[in-house]
């Protein structure tokens, strides 16, 4: 017998975004003895919320900057105001092009970083899709990582040689932010953009267009994808304009799709034969192993083409750690 049932909804609104993060759906119910009611009732529920997230989020990169053209430009320039070259505003045309082939004709939101190079990149995206884009909002989530007030040439080089050892994903510049932090914005935006069709003034729709940066990128699949900050070394920064797109699946995860490119991850491993004999190999193709990556050395010998039974173990960080026990 079920005394009662109570099913209520809670709405909050991101105040960086003006995203309608709510309707979040709880059912409350006190149950004197199991019911089969109960579990329909949740299922149902969480149909609907896998139902009101939009089919794709596309990320895209900016197009080529003339900072990716000079660098000495970030020494003169601040960043949020660095423009495309004329070969970036092709990129982002012919970017809109793609992006049209696979959305055809269904609508679209676009989230923007506030940069100007990425605000660029939608203006000529937009030229190529029109009808499609129904939205554009600028979040300040998904810009670029902060480096500082300022990037000296001298200055970033002696960071960058220490960002080396220390890690991308831990090194914190001064007066800027480590990776964890974009990471901690990029996983906050994901779940205003699964929520985006939670807004009840608001039309829904198929396809959120993220328009960001190489790293914010890697790190919004970081998030996703639940990789390790160990797999986001491994992962390439996608080039200019390249495109990444995650796909809805029936149980309301999001899988990368072959409608848009793969990133590309490679890792170093140190391969130690029975024979006493240490050898460097690169796995080239780091993300296609099952997770937890680091566990599963059957096929990490196999994309290798080495035999198991040469091996008497693999050091994934290549003589890094003392213990690996």
């Amino acid at each position: 017998k079920a005394t009662v049932s109570v099913l209520y909804w809670t709405q909050a609104m991101d105040a960086s975004s003006g995203f309608l993060l709510g309707a979040t759906t709880t059912l409350g119910a006190l149950w004197c003895c199991k019911n089969p009611l109960q579990d329909m009732l949740k299922a149902q529920l969480l149909q609907a919320e896998i139902r009101d997230m939009p089919e794709r989020i596309i990320l895209l990169r900016h197009g080529e900057s003339e900072a990716n053209v000079n660098p000495a430009v970030w020494s003169s320039k601040p960043d949020n105001m660095i423009e495309l070259t004329e070969r970036g505003c092709q990129q982002a045309r012919e970017a809109g092009k793609t992006i049209k082939k696979i959305v055809k004709d269904q609508k679209l939101v676009a989230v923007i970083s506030p940069f100007w190079r990425t605000n660029m990149t939608m203006r000529n995206i937009h030229k190529e899709l029109p009808e499609q884009v129904i939205e554009t909002r600028i979040d300040p989530r998904v810009r670029e990582q902060e480096f500082g007030n300022t990037q000296a040439a001298d200055t970033m080089k002696k960071y960058r040689e220490i960002q080396t050892k220390v890690g991308r994903f831990w090194y914190r510049f001064p007066e800027g932010e480590s990776g964890a932090d974009v990471y901690d914005r990029a996983a906050s935006v994901l779940v205003a953009i699964k929520n985006i069709n939670k807004r009840p003034t608001r039309p829904k729709v198929d396809n959120v267009l993220v328009v960001s940066h190489g790293l914010t990128m890697r790190l919004l699949l970081s998030a996703e994808m639940a990789w390790s900050p160990d797999t986001f070394h491994t992962v390439y920064n996608p080039n200019n304009c390249e495109i990444w797109i995650l796909k809805k699946t029936p149980s309301g995860s999001y899988s990368l799709s072959s409608e848009g490119s793969q990133p590309r991850a490679t890792r170093d491993v140190h391969i130690h034969y029975k024979t006493g004999h240490v050898e460097t190999r690169t796995i080239e193709n780091y993300l296609d192993l099952p997770q937890p990556r680091t566990c599963h050395t059957k096929h990490v010998l196999e994309q290798l083409g080495i035999s198991h039974e040469e091996v008497a173990s693999i050091d994934f960080w290549c003589g890094a750690y003392s213990r690996l026990d």
